[in-house]
Order: structure tokens, then C-alpha cells, then sequence
């Protein structure tokens, strides 16, 4: 009951972030980058992750690498949302193409 009721709600989260989560996760990567280069630089702030020059550097390029795949994804889905858009108005209808007309699932 409880394993159901949390895989809806991480679903249900999962789905409003579609588009943004690895933005996100590019930023999350770039700023624990930038972390690592500040403990580098000033060593009495313990608090942050003691890494390597290269691990920071490692880090920021992965992120940085995670936001352009991001915006080659999102540019890819609205260009199929666009022809699939096209493709139903130039027939008439959804149905003609052989498209159905379903909910989102949440998986």
C-alpha cells in the first residue's frame, strides 16, 4: 500500500518536472563543480566536499554536457509534437493517421 502510494506520488512529481529535471540535474552538477573549486581555493570551509582540481573540472563539464543533451532533447520533442500536429491537420483527424486519442500514462 505504502510502496503504491509513493511510487504515484514520485510519478506524479516526476511528470511536472518532464522537461526540467536534467536542467536540474546539469545545474546540480555544475554547482558541486564550483563547490569543489571553493574548498580548493579557500580549505577552512569544511563544510564543503573536499575534491580534486579534475573532479571539479569533471563535474562542471558534466553538467554543462547535461544542459546542451537537455536542450537537444526538448528541441526533439517539440518538433515531433509540431509534425504530429501537422500530420492530423492535414487529414482531418486523429484517427485517420492512426493516432489514438489516450491519457498520459503515469509510467
Amino acid at each position: 500500500m505504502f510502496n503504491s502510494l509513493l511510487i504515484r506520488l514520485i510519478g506524479s512529481v516526476a511528470s511536472r518536472l518532464d522537461g526540467y529535471k536534467t536542467k536540474i540535474g546539469g545545474f546540480g552538477f555544475i554547482l558541486l563543480g564550483l563547490l569543489g573549486i571553493i574548498r580548493i581555493v579557500i580549505p577552512d570551509l569544511t563544510q564543503l566536499p573536499a575534491m580534486t582540481m579534475e573532479a571539479s573540472l569533471g563535474l562542471i563539464s558534466a553538467g554543462i554536457t547535461a544542459l546542451g543533451l537537455g536542450g537537444k532533447a526538448e528541441k526533439q520533442t517539440l518538433a515531433i509534437r509540431e509534425q504530429t500536429a501537422a500530420v492530423i491537420a492535414a487529414s482531418g483527424s486523429a484517427s485517420a493517421v492512426g493516432i489514438e486519442k489516450t491519457a498520459p500514462s503515469d509510467g
